[in-house]
């Protein structure tokens, strides 16, 4: 009897820890995600230093929304316009776990 209650113990506990595992990791990725997204590709479009904006009418012209506020080097904006293809393609796969994130932190938990 002893051993069969230590064993139904064990497993609850093995239970519980499993699923305390699972949902650190859910919430250390989807932290992770939403950390990416605003200090990664949202940076990339708006850096703090302003030497380039994002013009938001390019997705309608089909030029590049990098846009510079001064003069800049030919190197400089082919680099810019090189990365941006991915950023932008980062930035939509990561703009659904920013928002599902923000709305999980704003509803309140049950």
């Amino acid at each position: 009897m002893g051993k069969s209650m230590a064993r139904a113990q064990t497993e609850q506990a093995g239970e519980f820890l499993a699923q305390t595992v699972q949902t650190l990791s859910d919430y250390l990725n989807e932290t992770t995600l939403y950390q990416i997204y605003h200090r990664c590709i949202e940076e990339f479009f708006t850096p703090k230093k302003d030497t380039w904006y994002e013009d938001s009418r390019a997705a309608y012209t089909g030029k590049n929304a990098i846009c510079f506020h001064e003069p800049a080097p030919a190197s400089l904006k082919n680099l810019m316009a090189s990365l941006e293809t991915e950023y932008q393609s980062m930035r939509e796969e990561l703009e659904y776990y920013a928002t599902d994130y923000r709305m999980k932190m704003v509803q309140p938990r049950s």
